[in-house]
């Protein structure tokens, strides 16, 4: 298995550049039933910059443990006390597509902008992370492959997200996005295209194939956990390109080298042949992670106000 882990952080890059099997071998992933969960106070917080304030919370899901953190954005003056905000989730990215991801401190930068721009803005981990000094460490490195598929690939950390934020937040229910970058941007397309209270998707630089992604290590995957293939499939945003059905934005760097732009380029082209609403923004520089802060950021938050525009409570 080490030789494993170790093939997974060499071959993670040009995994993502080979030839998709058919979408039609696997199907897609099963509904997962909700776990019930006790949600907290959000209680005082920390005053940002821009008057923002961020709530940093854990959330209990059975026993499993969830970071939360909440940005509220500074109240409008005069202060309207029944105003519903329009509000953003977003998952961390970094993950290989086998293991769950924590909140950092440098996961901030990605939150802000939404934030100043009058956003509700929810941050949250998704189960199976395992720190990098122990991912050479096969027994801890699978058992965050095994956590990670049980919240169906951070599916079950979304919607407890939402389901808080529905609950104890004054949020506009015709006003909610899920936007992520790189493999959180392929995670934000699966929670758009499974959660109908999604309204809006924001995907920057995603990895599109995860199949593929994965290909040179699936038999092993496969081996030590049963079923790893069908279920990873229906993270794949490829396997479902008449979906998601609600307005989408992407953004892609042609100089990723991470992820291709072509392949975005593909996938928006069948993307659009079913949804009206969907727009491709790309930059010809900025690479795979700082073309989305000083670019694609900016443009999905213009873009997103003139989604929502017609939503807008009067």
């Amino acid at each position: 298995m080490k030789r494993f882990l170790l093939f997974v952080a060499i071959a993670f890059i040009p995994a993502c550049q080979q030839k998709a099997p058919p979408a039609a071998e696997v199907p897609p992933t099963a509904n997962m039933p909700a776990v019930a969960v006790t949600f907290p106070e959000l209680g005082e917080g920390q005053l940002l910059q821009d008057g923002i304030r961020v709530h940093k919370l854990t959330i209990q899901r059975g026993r499993v443990p969830m970071k939360l953190w909440v940005y509220l954005p500074k109240p409008t003056v005069p202060a309207t006390p029944d105003a519903k905000l329009p509000v953003v989730f977003i998952a961390p990215a970094g993950s290989p597509m086998l293991i769950g991801m924590d909140l950092t401190d440098g996961d901030s930068a990605e939150h802000l902008p939404y934030a100043k721009q009058g956003y509700v803005t929810i941050s949250y981990s998704l189960d199976g992370h395992v720190a990098e000094s122990n991912r050479n460490n096969d027994a801890v490195f699978m058992a965050g492959v095994q956590a990670y598929k049980a919240s169906g690939a951070g599916r079950e950390n979304a919607r407890t997200a939402i389901d808080f934020a529905m609950a104890k937040l004054k949020i506009d229910p015709d006003r909610v996005t899920i936007a992520g970058h790189s493999s959180a941007a392929t995670h934000s397309l699966m929670v758009a295209r499974l959660d109908p209270r999604i309204k809006a998707c924001v995907s920057y630089a995603p990895c599109l194939d995860v199949v593929t992604w994965l290909t040179p290590n699936l038999a092993m995957l496969e081996q030590a956990v049963p079923g790893f293939r069908t279920y990873i499939t229906g993270t794949s945003p490829v396997v479902f390109p008449t979906e998601p059905k609600c307005p989408t934005f992407l953004f892609h760097a042609k100089d990723d080298t991470v992820c291709k732009y072509s392949e975005t380029v593909g996938y928006v082209a069948k993307l659009g042949a079913t949804n009206p609403n969907v727009k491709l923004l790309s930059s010809n520089t900025g690479g795979h992670s700082q073309a989305m802060h000083t670019t694609g950021i900016p443009a999905a938050i213009k873009w997103l106000d003139g989604v929502f525009t017609e939503k807008k409570p009067k």
